[in-house]
């Protein structure tokens, strides 16, 4: 598995992953290794349509799965100022506005004071020396972090960097085998290996092991999906 990570600006420039310069990291469980591929005619094969012979891929040992995992991750960001909501905290445009301006006009002009919490500096204000902090005054875009695991076994570099995802999508090809068992005056939940031979044979994860992985990083919402 590789895990990927980037900050684009906002979230709606995924599409740039590929040109930047992401952090990438190996996981441990999954070797890097070369794809072999066999140019040699299938003397064997039938012609195909066009009259040339076809070719195949050699199965070697050499050929390992490779998956790739998405983490993006937004910075909080400063919204827009308000300054109509600087004004009702009592803080001063600073500027006499001549009685001409029409009402849009006013609401764009500001003084040295509201200039300092546009910029995102707090300041006081001569009622009782009350301090006001710029972001009672703007809107604030909180973090986003968004994690997208591919086709993986259950991996521990995935949950570190999937750490307090917003949401975490996570391969579930298998389904496990989560079975109640009542033992007076307990109730017992025993995971059975169900279909988790199969999984780990073909490097994918079940429905549990996936959603022990978001528990792990402490996501906060977990989304199944098979590829």
């Amino acid at each position: 598995m590789f895990m990927v990570r980037v900050r684009p600006a906002f979230a709606m420039e995924v599409q740039d992953l590929t040109t930047a310069s992401p952090k990438v990291v190996q996981n441990e469980s999954m070797a890097l290794q070369p794809v072999v591929v066999d140019d040699a005619v299938d003397e064997a094969a039938p012609a195909t349509t066009s009259g040339s012979p076809t070719h195949k891929r050699a199965k070697t040992s050499t050929a390992a799965p490779i998956s790739v995992s998405y983490i993006v991750e937004t910075p909080t960001q400063r919204g827009k100022f308000l300054i109509q909501k600087a004004l009702a905290l009592g803080v001063p445009k600073g500027w006499c506005v001549c009685p001409f301006f029409n009402r849009k006009d006013k609401s764009t002009i500001t003084g040295p004071l509201c200039g300092k919490l546009h910029r995102g500096e707090d300041v006081v204000i001569d009622v009782n020396g009350a301090s006001v902090p710029a972001t009672r005054c703007r809107l604030i875009v909180s973090r986003y972090k968004f994690a997208f695991s591919g086709d993986c076994r259950p991996s521990q570099l995935l949950v570190e960097h999937a750490k307090d995802a917003d949401v975490l999508i996570h391969e579930a090809t298998f389904e496990g085998a989560l079975v109640t068992i009542w033992y007076a005056p307990l109730r017992l939940k025993v995971l059975v290996d169900g279909m988790m031979g199969e999984a780990k044979k073909k490097d994918h994860s079940t429905t549990e092991e996936a959603i022990d992985v978001g528990i792990r990083a402490n996501a906060k919402h977990i989304i199944l999906t098979h590829f």
